[in-house]
Formats: C-alpha cells, sequence, structure tokens
C-alpha cells in the first residue's frame, strides 16, 4: 500500500523536488492502436445492428428545378364601378390582392381637388 504523501513548509535550501511517476503519464504503442480499432469496431457494429440501410440512388446531371411555362387564361366575375364624385383615388388593396365581401378597397378624396383649384 502506498503511503499518502505529505508536504511540509520547510526552508528553500531543505526543499527537494518530488517527483512522481503518475504526473506524466506515458502513451504506449498499443493503446496508439487499440482506441482507432476500438472505434471502428463500434462505428461497424452501429452500422450492421441499425434498422434502416443505406439505399444507393443514382442521379443524373441536370438543373435542381425545372420552370414549367404554361399559356392559361383566367375568367372572373368583375364589375367596374363608376363614382359620381371627382377626386383622387386611395387605394387599400393591391392589384390582384384578395379582398372579402364588404371589405374597402378604395376611397374617393374630394378635398384635394378642391383646395387645388382654389
Amino acid at each position: 500500500m502506498k503511503k499518502p504523501e505529505v508536504f511540509y513548509l520547510a526552508p528553500e535550501d531543505r526543499i527537494t523536488e518530488i517527483s512522481d511517476s503518475t504526473a506524466n503519464p506515458s502513451i504506449s504503442i498499443s493503446d496508439v492502436y487499440l482506441f482507432p480499432f476500438v472505434y471502428i469496431i463500434i462505428c461497424v457494429g452501429i452500422y450492421l445492428f441499425r434498422d434502416q440501410k443505406v439505399v444507393a440512388y443514382r442521379v443524373q446531371e441536370g438543373a435542381l428545378s425545372v420552370d414549367n411555362i404554361y399559356t392559361a387564361i383566367a375568367l372572373r366575375d368583375e364589375t367596374v364601378v363608376t363614382s359620381s364624385y371627382n377626386g383622387y383615388i386611395n387605394y387599400y388593396a393591391r392589384e390582384g390582392e384578395r379582398v372579402g365581401a364588404n371589405q374597402l378597397v378604395c376611397t374617393v378624396d374630394e378635398k384635394a381637388v378642391r383646395s387645388r383649384k382654389s
């Protein structure tokens, strides 16, 4: 059984260097070959005992996306609404945006026309 190390405070002339063999553990050549071998065995074991196996696919060289261009016509029921007011139109819905029933689409600003005439 190894005795525990005890350190005492002493004057500098009485201090001796203590060497411990465990302070610098050496790595042997067998350790250098053992760790990669164990790692490879573990990786191969994981590969062999998993449920889903690797599947190979044949791929072709080419673009990742294909842009298909089609010509079409869209038929809608649209109505043109006329106004008896004069002024600037303020739109609240963009061109092509969907609007619900009874939703405000635009307003006519008559004040701007009157202020320019004065």
